[in-house]
């Protein structure tokens, strides 16, 4: 399973980004869990997606089973990208909110030199109210690549912070893996093995306290 995976993620380093001073970073949140999760689109059939929270609550993990597009003779144009939407309920104690410090991408390649495979995510607090906040991560990956990769998106421009004041934030995931050829004659078949595999996709979360 996706999990045999996680050990080469251990070393990754994690960009900062500023704080406003009307909050304060905890360094260890209380009881924060995934209350439910719901998921859909060709990159993510049913049963094929899981999610967990580490143990400090900074990390939270989607395991992908069936997460790759393909190219090359035989497949169809729309089988080159693929799109996975996740939606959850994060659980929390009253009084902190979460921002998106990075996006880290994990799972294995098979890409010639005329391949590239470009993952785009875009992230999205749900507030019937108030409209969500969002913020977007893009990362490429270029052949020639094969086997395990590791590539980590930072948001462009902003991060998402989560609303205060609640004991439950919904975050909706949307992931999307896009394989480009500059041939015109890419090898592969129907029986080859997909040429990019995403794996895991892990959350990196800074929590902050309402000060008060």
């Amino acid at each position: 399973m996706f999990f045999r995976l996680l050990h080469a993620l251990s070393l990754l380093l994690i960009t900062g980004v500023p704080i406003t001073e009307s909050v304060a970073v905890h360094s260890q949140p209380p009881n924060v869990t995934i209350n439910s999760i719901s998921a859909k689109g060709p990159g993510c059939p049913l049963d094929t997606v899981s999610a967990t929270t580490s143990y400090d609550g900074d990390t939270i993990t989607f395991g992908f089973d069936q997460f790759h597009p393909y190219i090359g003779p035989g497949y169809p144009a729309f089988e080159r990208s693929k799109t996975c939407t996740i939606r959850l309920r994060l659980g929390h104690a009253l009084g902190y909110g979460f921002e998106l410090v990075d996006a880290v991408y994990h799972g294995s390649a098979r890409l010639d030199v005329n391949l590239s495979a470009t993952i785009q995510s875009s992230y999205e607090i749900i507030d019937d109210n108030l409209g969500g906040a969002n913020a977007q991560t893009e990362v490429t990956a270029s052949g020639e690549l094969f086997g395990i990769y590791t590539l980590v998106g930072v948001p462009k421009d902003s991060t998402i912070v989560s609303k205060y004041g609640r004991v439950e934030n919904e975050l909706q995931v949307t992931t999307r893996v896009t394989l480009m050829s500059r041939s015109a004659s890419n090898w592969g078949s129907i029986d080859d093995n997909p040429p990019f595999l995403l794996k895991v996709q892990q959350l990196h979360l800074r929590w902050l306290a309402c000060d008060i």
